[in-house]
């Protein structure tokens, strides 16, 4: 039976605990302490990883080293590249608020893949045989991408919070308000995934209701919370998608 490929992770928060409870399940082995690993992942946070590469580069000699951030490039490792190690990055687009275990959990997730040929080509097999797909986003465009995945996840979220605190102002609870806007959310993600971006867009934007909108307005001027800045901003990007859906 042919030995398998060693890797050992520097970082246990939920994508460190993720990868170290699934990359066994698809034919990888964590090594003990005392013995070199032929993959290294480093999944710390963001600020720790070129310190982290810096202090591996000292005691480990890995064949393939990988980071898992969103926001920065391979060059973090660039410790490790000095010593001969093919450094890469390996960033998951899934949201991560609690440790993985089972491998469906990944199927089909899209990872941003950058790196030396050699950390790519590893990082690529890692990727199918979790069953994902792969996007490959260059070195100096990582940020950009990082940011796009932000506002399309945490900012949905910050966005969902602002909606729930508009209807808590209506009268109802937070719970409440919450579980009356998934169904909307859920049935908005569902037309994305048959329709594209165009054909969703609903709402008074989309028909051009505009005796509509300024009554949003004249009650997002009135209300307790900050809601003005945001509802404006998105409602000009509404119109924007409804002019170049025409």
């Amino acid at each position: 039976m042919p030995n398998k490929t060693t890797f050992r992770i520097i970082g246990r928060g939920r994508v460190g605990l993720s990868l170290a409870a699934l990359l066994p399940q698809i034919g990888y082995q964590e090594t003990p302490e005392l013995r070199e690993p032929e993959i290294l992942f480093i999944t710390t946070p963001d600020t720790a990883i070129s310190k982290t590469a810096e202090l591996c580069a000292e005691t480990l000699r890995p064949t393939v080293a990988l980071h898992c951030s969103g926001a920065h490039g391979s060059e973090l490792l660039d410790p490790l590249a000095r010593i001969g190690v093919a450094i890469g990055s390996l960033h998951p687009l899934r949201s991560f608020n609690t440790k993985l275990t089972k491998l469906e959990q990944l199927s089909g997730v899209y990872w941003c893949i950058e790196g030396e040929p050699k950390a790519v080509a590893v990082a690529t097999e890692i990727v199918h045989k979790l069953s994902g797909q792969i996007i490959e986003i260059s070195q100096g465009s990582k940020p950009l991408y990082h940011a796009a995945a932000v506002t399309a996840c945490g900012h949905l979220v910050a966005l969902l919070d602002m909606s729930v605190e508009m209807l808590m102002e209506c009268g109802l609870e937070r719970s409440k308000a919450l579980q009356v806007l998934l169904p909307l959310v859920n049935s908005t993600i569902e037309n994305l995934n048959n329709w594209g971006i165009e054909r969703s867009l609903t709402g008074p934007f989309a028909r051009k209701d505009y005796e509509t909108v300024i009554t949003h307005l004249r009650a997002l001027t009135s209300a307790k919370g900050d809601y003005l800045s945001v509802y404006t901003a998105l409602g000009r990007r509404s119109l924007a998608i409804k002019s170049r859906g025409i």
